[in-house]
């Protein structure tokens, strides 16, 4: 399954250290939860009002899995401290 998450931040928050700090996190996400088959984070490169600025792509071996993630005490941290500077958070979850 895939468990895809797209961000829309306010305005003057999201630049390349947010980026870089999230990567870093997710990575570091993806080797703690067992489940998590790779992680991929990606940053929007064109910039319009109808875009989401940041997107992170989840690969789980099941639906099962997405229990795991979700209460990851890093996921919960990262979800807490971006949670103040959102305009929009969409996830969207797929099996292939």
């Amino acid at each position: 399954m895939k468990h895809l998450v797209l961000f829309k931040f306010v305005p003057d928050y999201y630049n390349e250290d947010v980026f870089k700090e999230t990567k870093e996190v997710f990575k570091k996400i993806e080797e703690r939860v067992e489940d998590i088959e790779y992680v991929n984070v990606y940053s929007n490169c064109v910039v319009r009002d109808c875009n989401m600025d940041l997107m992170i792509e989840i690969k789980l071996k099941s639906k099962e899995s997405l229990g795991a993630y979700l209460n990851d005490n890093l996921h919960r941290a990262f979800a807490s401290k971006t949670d103040n500077f959102l305009i929009s958070r969409v996830s969207f979850d797929y099996e292939e």
